[in-house]
């Protein structure tokens, strides 16, 4: 902050979905931090209250686009910084191990948004929280590894909701914090396949691959990066029948259409089907294991996709049943 005679041009202006978020203060701030003060007293996990904001530069403020998903760019992401190496086909288990992490430091009861299940441990309907981890795609050096993990909540997301994620987060990093710093290195236990070492990202340049706004567009053309589960069987896209190949082709087509509508975006002028994966260092569908890991389940047909809609739309873009966790995640032309 500096003390200033004269207010300058202004820059920066809140948005319904702008480049970077804010914390700001509410009505009752003092009153907040000192209750806050009485429980922790500086000595236990806390998050400061505040309420975040997204903010645009002013001369793009504008351009706003034609429609938004349901998924914010206010992201808590985490990098990779020890433990193994892992390829983007692991996406689906290490965000079920980052969400069950997190509920293990959560407050009774846990909230919706953050487990993706009601009080009767029934599936979520509405949207919560998706952990997508982050892969090295789309440069010519690109190897598909996974470079760390984000935290994606809906826009939606009710101020305590949001709260009790946040509170999550610092009593992880609480167990592993030493002495003052303010992000600690943490660990992410993954059984027989060792411990991920993760920080937190607060400021400062960071590989493209874990900048929010690389993912969110906007655009009028994306691509997956990690294949979408569909929602239900299209049937055979790999027959040696044409005439099944088109049908289920078609099928497939309809679903994804359907999957941008639960997202609150438009239903795409062009869907197509992809035979392989369309970023370089991406994986294609087939080097994914089934999902759900669960065998008992109906497994759920994997495919990556072209989605083109008429006008610019923001994202980020998580399609499909595995959208929650890193499955069907999107990247725009643009970012090609």
């Amino acid at each position: 902050m500096r003390l200033v005679n004269r207010v300058g041009p202004l820059t920066w202006q809140p948005a319904i979905d702008g480049e970077v978020t804010l914390r700001v203060v509410e009505s009752g701030q003092l009153a907040a931090l000192e209750r806050a003060f009485e429980r922790h007293r500086e000595i236990e996990p806390r998050v400061m209250p505040a309420v975040p904001q997204p903010y645009t530069r002013a001369r793009t403020a504008a351009a706003e686009p034609a429609a938004i998903s349901t998924f914010s760019g206010d992201w808590i992401v985490f990098r990779r910084v020890g433990g193994p190496s892992f390829p983007m086909a692991a996406t689906a288990g290490i965000a079920r191990a980052v969400r069950k992490t997190l509920m293990s430091y959560a407050d009774e009861p846990i909230p919706e948004t953050l487990s993706g299940h009601t009080a009767d441990q029934r599936p979520s309907q509405r949207p919560h929280l998706a952990i997508a981890p982050l892969p090295f795609v789309g440069h010519e050096h690109a190897s598909g590894a996974l470079l760390g993990v984000a935290l994606v909540l809906p826009r939606a997301t009710s101020t305590g909701d949001r709260r009790a994620v946040y509170n999550a987060v610092a009593r992880w990093e609480e167990k592993y914090r030493q002495g003052d710093e303010d992000t600690p290195v943490v660990q992410l236990n993954l059984g027989a396949a060792g411990e991920l070492h993760l920080e937190r990202v607060e400021w400062g340049s960071v590989q493209v691959s874990l900048r929010p706004q690389v993912w969110s567009g906007p655009a009028d053309v994306w691509y997956s990066v990690t294949p979408v589960a569909l929602d239900r069987n299209p049937g055979d896209l790999r027959s040696r029948d044409p005439r099944k190949v088109a049908e289920a082709t078609d099928e497939a087509r309809e679903i994804i259409c359907l999957a941008c509508e639960r997202i609150d975006l438009p239903r795409p002028t062009y869907v197509e089907i992809l035979p392989a994966a369309p970023w370089a260092g991406a994986e294609r569908a087939r080097s994914y294991p089934p999902y759900p890991g669960d065998r008992s389940r109906a497994q759920r047909v994997l495919t990556h996709v072209r989605i083109e809609f008429e006008q610019h739309v923001k994202g980020p873009i998580l399609l499909g049943a595995g959208r929650y966790v890193g499955l069907g995640l999107f990247r725009p032309e643009a970012s090609r």
